[in-house]
């Protein structure tokens, strides 16, 4: 390749010698044909809560599971998770358990087309997955291993309940985040209102307030790491959000409000001295 002055050489390889595509074996385990839009909001929310490190692989993978009723898909890596549920409207014939590289499912978001025409084929076998759309073809292979049971991470009940605009508080997260994102503290005052405070012993500190939409149940007071709650707040589409307190040892609950499928999401809290 040349441009004026400039030249580049690029080493190629024979055609031949590329590795050839085993495609999924058959009888297929399950078939599932999904709009576009939605397969790229149902990855968007869910992905960005995989595991990066390999001491459990398994957590690197997105766990999705179907019964007759429904799509459940979920990603943690530990000390935040994320689900979404998509209710079926024609019952599916066989159940299915399978976990996906979520490296995988990020690189696929990116490349397909939305519109309401736009559908992608998923075929689903033993050890692989296959995504087929508009001529794109991506195959991956599952993860082996038990993805660990989530059942018991979510709170039954909660003590203090309260809604909050999802955009004003993404804005107030992202300043906080910038002195020590590691350490936010989240605070619900008397004055109706969520107040947010970082620290850093090197910097400085930064504290902001904004109000609540609605509240419900006792004032509390938590830390987690702000960069982790900035990831779930980008991944909400919802005007609104809930967030639930169960108590400084469990996990906040945070969920869409106007959102008509289920989507849930849990950060755990950091411990403090106070």
């Amino acid at each position: 390749m040349q441009s004026e002055n400039t030249r580049f050489r690029l080493c190629g390889m024979d055609a031949t010698e590329f590795p050839r595509i085993h495609y999924i074996d058959h009888p297929l385990t399950q078939k599932i044909s999904m709009n576009n839009t939605l397969l790229k909001q149902i990855i968007k929310r869910v992905v960005f809560a995989v595991s990066t490190s390999e001491t459990r692989p398994i957590l690197t993978g997105v766990s999705l599971q179907i019964d007759n009723h429904s799509i459940s898909v979920n990603a943690t890596d530990g000390i935040r998770l994320a689900q979404h549920i998509e209710h079926l409207d024609i019952p599916m014939v066989t159940s299915l358990n399978v976990v996906i590289p979520g490296s995988t499912l990020y690189d696929l978001s990116k490349m397909l087309s939305e519109g309401e025409n736009n559908t992608t084929e998923i075929e689903i076998g033993n050890k692989q997955i296959r995504f087929v759309s508009n001529g794109l073809t991506v195959q991956s292979a599952l993860l082996e291993g038990a993805y660990p049971s989530i059942k018991n991470l979510i709170p039954p009940s909660h003590l203090s309940e309260v809604i909050v605009n999802t955009g004003v508080l993404l804005r107030v997260v992202e300043r906080v985040s910038i002195l020590a994102g590691e350490n936010v503290t989240l605070s619900v005052l008397p004055a109706h209102k969520l107040q947010l405070i970082s620290k850093s012993a090197e910097v400085g500190d930064v504290k902001e307030e904004i109000p609540l939409e609605q509240m419900e149940g006792e004032y509390f007071k938590v830390s987690f790491n702000g960069k982790y709650f900035r990831d779930i707040l980008r991944a909400i589409d919802s005007e609104n959000l809930r967030i639930k307190f169960a108590g400084k040892e469990r996990p906040l609950v945070i969920q869409p409000v106007d959102m008509t499928s289920s989507t849930l999401f849990l950060i755990t809290p950091m411990r403090t001295q106070d």
